[in-house]
């Protein structure tokens, strides 16, 4: 079972909570307006939280880091592309990093799999989180080993390297060959030799790899 219910204070990885308010910060910060204040808006939104079970258990943070979840009907609506075949195929594979999928609750549906989306990030005070949590009545918990899957994801999400030269594409054949074979085909035999003498010379496995007739011209004792 992916998810188990629970209710009270007490916060751990992987809690799900929804409404909470969260900051919207405006582009301009940190400029002032003209009474001098700077704008902050507050917005709601449905979370998971990020932050370690440990951290939280022993209130050794003064804020609790938190992901931001979509339904997946609700991310389509503000990015249509995802609504392209395979898409979310991609996702579940896990070949969008930004992104992760967590099971659906109570449902078979896969529509109603659950999203997270690793760059929309809070940092809440934990006082606010932890009362919000025990007025939230019952709630959900994810379990292992979803849990530590989505853990991973988040870690691999900010630990992304971006290398100067990218590998080979190793799909790239010739005549259905790998790329070392088309580079031992290039070969090239002294221009004397009689194709007896190449398939001789060769042997049965090199003979094939040259597109030569395997079978000796003659036996050799």
């Amino acid at each position: 079972m992916a998810w188990l219910p629970t209710n009270g204070k007490v916060l751990n990885q992987g809690d799900l909570l929804r409404g909470i308010a969260v900051p919207i910060v405006q582009s301009s910060f940190p400029e002032h307006d003209n009474e001098g204040a700077v704008p902050l808006q507050i917005g709601q939104a449905n979370i998971v939280i990020m932050s370690q079970s440990c951290d939280l258990e022993q209130a050794k943070v003064p804020n609790v880091v938190v992901a931001r979840t979509f339904s997946l009907d609700e991310f389509e609506a503000v990015n249509p592309s995802y609504r392209t075949r395979g898409r979310w195929n991609e996702v579940a594979r896990g070949r969008v990093e930004a992104l992760h999928l967590l099971p659906p609750i109570n449902s078979v549906d896969p529509r109603t799999w659950i999203l997270v989306d690793f760059r929309e990030i809070y940092a809440l005070p934990f006082g606010y989180v932890e009362r919000f949590a025990s007025m939230a009545g019952d709630r959900w918990r994810l379990q292992p080993p979803y849990l530590e899957c989505l853990s991973q994801a988040f870690g691999k999400f900010f630990m992304r390297v971006a290398l100067p030269t990218d590998p080979p594409d190793f799909s790239k054949t010739v005549k259905n060959r790998p790329l070392c074979t088309r580079t031992l085909r290039s070969l090239s035999f002294p221009p004397l030799l009689k194709e007896g003498a190449k398939r001789n010379i060769l042997g049965g496995s090199a003979a094939r790899l040259f597109g030569l007739d395997p079978k000796p011209v003659k036996k050799i004792p």
